[in-house]
């Protein structure tokens, strides 16, 4: 069974951010190992050695207890527990509600320039990134939840942000206007009121093509 995909990217040999970035690669993996993981895939060549490492050499006693302890059968979970958020003790933080915005807008306006995948802030990002996000966006604000700092996410928080957020990628991206007001259009529509869209994917490259999507027609992805 392999684990998550490490999507870090480090900026060098020796900056302190790639030192961050292979101490969370190496947290993480090391938690997944003794999880009863087998390994994990990495998109950047330069943590393959740090991810590797935590699945040769762990704190249950090396690779030959961790293939003793691992289970060889799949077990079943009760679905219930795992729709269960109750005990989930961290809150959202406006940060997390802001660096959603800001990789979405940033990666949806990279995109209708023809780019695939590109690093934001050290990690690797492609479409999938901006679906989770809008769509956690969107259940913070329909659910009301509140943020470590006290806010409560709604929907003229929520505005009030990507407001913001376009102003600073207008002033870096000048010449990108139209991207990014495209970018924000579809993004206001992912999150605002009413249902959200299965696949703001689909949308994106209906405004790709100039097509016209109908929202009804659409399946809701909550």
């Amino acid at each position: 069974m392999t684990g998550g995909p490490v999507a870090e990217v480090p900026s060098g040999l020796n900056d302190d951010s790639s030192t961050r970035a292979q101490q969370r690669v190496r947290r993480d993996k090391a938690r997944e190992a003794s999880d009863g993981f087998c390994g994990a895939w990495v998109l950047h060549p330069a943590l393959v050695p740090v991810a590797r490492a935590a699945f040769s050499m762990t704190s249950l006693g090396g690779p030959e207890s961790m293939q003793r302890d691992r289970p060889t059968t799949t077990a079943l979970v009760d679905p219930q527990r795992l729709a269960d958020t109750t005990s989930l003790v961290e809150a959202p933080t406006l940060s997390g509600l802001r660096g959603n915005l800001r990789v979405s807008l940033r990666y949806l306006t990279a995109w209708f320039e023809g780019q695939a995948s590109m690093v934001i802030d050290g990690q690797v990002e492609d479409f999938g990134t901006v679906e989770l996000a809008r769509l956690q966006m969107w259940q913070w604000a329909h659910h009301q939840v509140r943020l470590a700092e006290g806010l409560t996410v709604s929907e003229r928080l929520v505005d009030r942000l990507m407001n913001e957020e376009v102003s600073m990628l207008l002033r870096r991206q000048p010449a990108a206007r139209e991207r990014i007001e495209l970018a924000a259009q579809l993004l206001r529509e992912a999150v605002g009121p009413g249902e959200p869209p299965a696949f703001i994917s689909s949308r994106a490259y209906a405004a790709l093509m100039g097509e016209q999507v109908s929202p009804v027609a659409e399946q809701s992805a909550a």
